[in-house]
């Protein structure tokens, strides 16, 4: 799904935030967000997710426009996307299984669905691991076996590794 910015804008008091930021990223695209400590990365991926209103502006995932929908029709389309912050945690109490399942059950998928998904998942993220170095090359990179796993596979990803930001496209059918 493409993500389209228009000329955003968001102010904390006279703090300019985010000042008419226009971007367009493409479907099946990885975008890194990078600036400096203040520079209005994070204000700028929590208004690409809508976990905040702009002040100004639109944001449209799609054909769809977002920031102008009433609150429980946010809530739906916030159902498509997923985010993933630096600091994630994992319920103790469950299985790996059953921690890629939750957000899945808490969306009310149908139960046969979410077991294939969960499979495919497991099957995708072990996959990764295959492919992959145990360790990070680099020290500001995360290895793969630390990387969380995006559960539900919405049409994108919001990700905060240590790292820029990252904006992680895909369709929603592929696995990533």
């Amino acid at each position: 799904m493409q993500i389209k910015l228009k000329n955003l804008k968001r102010d904390y008091g006279s703090l300019h935030a985010v000042d008419g930021v226009s971007l367009d990223i493409p479907s099946n695209t990885v975008y890194g967000i990078i600036g400096r400590s203040g520079a209005g990365k994070s204000t700028l991926v929590r208004l690409v997710s809508m976990l905040e209103r702009p002040d100004e502006g639109e944001v449209w995932y799609g054909d769809k426009r977002v920031d102008n929908l009433s609150k429980k029709d946010l809530i739906e389309e916030r159902r498509k996307i997923g985010m993933i912050f630096q600091n994630f945690n994992l319920f103790s109490s469950r299985t790996a299984a059953e921690n890629i399942a939750y957000p899945m059950e808490i969306c009310r998928k149908p139960k046969d669905w979410i077991k294939k998904r969960t499979e495919e998942l497991l099957a995708w993220k072990a996959e990764v691991m295959l492919q992959s170095p145990p360790f990070p090359v680099d020290r500001n990179r995360e290895s793969p076996l630390h990387v969380p796993l995006p559960v539900s596979l919405p049409s994108f990803s919001v990700m905060k590794p240590p790292a820029p930001w990252t904006l992680r496209l895909q369709e929603a059918s592929s696995p990533l």
